[in-house]
């Protein structure tokens, strides 16, 4: 019977607890002002019972049951420990209860994106080239006459040549802020196509005074180049205008403050690796497993789940040493055909902070699920598992898979910082960072490739070879205590060896408290490196002088001289050049080569009109532009120092 006990057969317990619950006083609704604080205020309970509401209970016993004390013999019950349920366990029935699309879905919904784009074009076919296309290969370029079925199908077949390469998700995306702009568009009768430069100027400003999402004109201005360059949408070529970008930028700047993925603590890599070799579950174990490759391989988690085959390249001296490479098809990063085409290998060292062999456990686990471990991939890393338990060919998504991750790290989903599945591959390349490696070993053990050597790294084959043992030399210092990545700024390298520092050579400013005059400067007989001799340099002068001479030189000498402008505006056509003046007959125009004004000066004299000494600051020059900064003592006595000179003459 339904509701009976193991131990008590005889006993029907859902029956006894449908009886008691019968027996129970029903409470009675009451309005608002006779009860609370209101009803004590107008009269109607007593202070004792607004204080005390457990009062009015009944604590009267249900109507007892009979149980029958004969005849009945204890049944032997298996005892069954208490166990803590795993947070992952959870998780895993959420996994696996997900609906989860196959192929035929994928290509069902890249179907129907690439219809509703055609949609859209043919609101107006005679806007983009598209249409016109569709219209001149279905009936000749007459719209009056066209067969709907076959101008759809055709701008159809057209849209789905032009977007073979790009992803449906993209196509998506555009899609959506186009038809919000189409529907803004119907509500204040003005056309979406061609696009207008004050239409759309308009419905930015509409997104900005709703107070629409932040990013929702910043994507509306993408889709808008998107769609005007690949569906060659009249006007869409430079409609996008100063103004309109503007406003976007300025609600882009709206948004929240951008979230990065924290790294993992070495705390919680140890915990993976615990959890990949003691979890109860089997499924927990190739979870955790897989996470660990994920992280030790610096993968996105997208990428990973993409991976295609895997080798092990083992240490020949032990069994548990080594690198397991993935080969990744189709990551993120491949925009262009060639990079389709080509394949991306990620590798990851075999280390444990711990010392358990998480990658042994990852191997038998998935002997155990029935996973092949030849090294191909039927299955993704981390497969979504059928309600017997089993694995299938559907993947976690990068969400589910930030769930996964924190539900075997222990943590909540709201817990600060969130960790996520980006985590994965920021964890290493911040200890990196952190540790010291370079630059270019740090771009290369993230997958990121310079454009300048694209030839090199690819004639290189093997790139990661060194960073990866940089890599192992981090991790091996983590596990041994050397470097905690995890600590403050002064506290990562405390326990790490101190080095002995190599002879350093003397600070400039410690230089310069040594040598206190040009003279002395000159005649230090200890100026033998090439530090010393360029500050040697930095510190002569030329002669002293109470003239412009003195400001020139010195620590002045070292900024670069200015060129004269006459010459430059030579470019200019004759009609736009300014006036120029050149000196008269028996004298000289002089140009500063720091400060860049102008000065006159006797033919033959040492000196200028204003009474400076001529020194090598000064250069001669054939003219000056009238409207250059020239001092105003020498050009005081314009009519006999200098003369016009027309524009065009050289």
């Amino acid at each position: 019977m339904f509701g009976t006990s193991r131990a008590c057969p005889e006993i029907d317990f859902e029956e006894a607890l449908r009886v008691s619950w019968q027996q129970l006083p029903r409470p009675t609704h009451k309005l608002p002002w006779e009860h609370g604080a209101v009803g004590f205020a107008l009269g109607k309970i007593s202070l004792a019972r607004l204080v005390s509401p457990s009062a009015s209970l009944s604590w009267e016993r249900p109507v007892p049951v009979p149980v029958p004390s004969a005849g009945l013999a204890p049944t032997k019950v298996g005892s069954q420990p208490c166990k803590k349920q795993r947070v992952t366990i959870a998780c895993f029935r959420r996994c696996q209860m997900s609906a989860r699309p196959g192929n035929d879905d994928q290509d069902a919904r890249r179907k129907a994106v690439v219809s509703q784009r055609a949609t859209v074009l043919l609101v107006k076919p005679d806007a983009s080239w598209v249409g016109r296309t569709a219209i001149e290969e279905a009936v000749g370029g007459h719209v009056a006459s066209a067969n709907p079925g076959a101008l759809f199908n055709g701008a159809c077949c057209i849209v789905e040549d032009i977007t073979g390469v790009k992803s449906t998700a993209t196509l998506l995306k555009r899609l959506g802020s186009v038809r919000r702009f189409m529907a803004w568009c119907q509500v204040c009768g003005e056309a979406p196509f061609p696009y207008v430069e004050f239409v759309l100027c308009g419905y930015v400003r509409y997104l900005r005074d709703e107070e629409a999402a932040a990013t929702a004109a910043q994507s509306f201005v993408e889709a808008v180049r998107f769609s005007a360059a690949l569906f060659g949408i009249d006007g869409g070529c430079g409609v996008v205008s100063k103004r309109i970008s503007g406003i976007a930028a300025t609600l882009a700047t709206k948004s929240g403050p951008i979230k990065q993925a924290p790294p993992l603590t070495a705390a919680h890599v140890r915990a993976l690796e615990q959890a990949a070799v003691q979890a109860a579950s089997p499924q927990d174990r190739l979870w955790a497993g897989s996470l660990l490759i994920l992280l030790y391989a610096r993968c996105r988690f997208g990428d990973g789940q993409r991976a295609t085959s895997w080798v092990v390249d083992m240490v020949p001296a032990s069994s548990s040493e080594g690198f397991i490479e993935l080969t990744v098809r189709h990551f993120k990063t491949a925009t262009s055909v060639k990079k389709k085409r080509q394949l991306l290998p990620v590798v990851a060292p075999m280390v444990s902070l711990t010392g358990l062999g998480w990658f042994e456990a990852w191997l038998a686990v998935r002997a155990e699920l029935g996973l092949p471990r030849d090294g191909s991939l039927a299955v993704p890393l981390l497969p979504c598992f059928s309600a017997g338990g089993l694995p299938t060919a559907s993947g976690l998504t990068s969400t589910e898979g930030g769930a996964v991750l924190r539900a075997l790290l222990e943590v909540g989903d709201e817990s600060q910082p969130r960790y996520t599945s980006h985590s994965l591959k920021a964890t290493l390349l911040s200890w990196a960072a952190k540790y010291g490696i370079d630059l270019a070993s740090r771009r290369l053990l993230g997958y990121h490739l310079d454009p300048s050597a694209c030839s090199a790294e690819t004639y290189a084959r093997d790139a990661l070879a060194a960073p990866l043992r940089l890599l192992v030399r981090m991790l091996d210092d983590v596990r041994e205590g050397r470097f905690d990545p995890d600590a403050t700024r002064s506290g990562m390298i405390s326990a790490l060896p101190r080095r002995q520092s190599s002879p350093s050579r003397p600070s400039m400013r410690r230089y310069l408290l040594q040598v206190r005059s040009p003279v002395q400067l000159l005649t230090h007989q200890t100026v033998s490196t090439q530090m010393e001799r360029t500050m040697a340099k930095l510190s002569l002068s030329t002669e002293h002088s109470d003239q412009e001479s003195d400001c020139s030189s010195g620590s002045d000498s070292d900024f670069e001289p200015l060129d004269d402008e006459a010459s430059l505006l030579r470019l200019v056509s004759p009609q736009l050049r300014p006036r120029f003046l050149r000196a008269a007959p028996g004298r000289v125009v002089y140009r500063h080569d720091y400060s860049g004004i102008y000065h006159i000066g006797r033919d033959g004299s040492d000196r200028l009109e204003c009474g400076r000494r001529i020194s090598d600051r000064f250069v001669q020059e054939m003219c000056v532009v009238a409207s250059s900064v020239k001092c105003k003592t020498c050009f005081l006595e314009t009519r006999e120092c200098v003369v016009a000179m027309a524009p065009d003459s050289e």
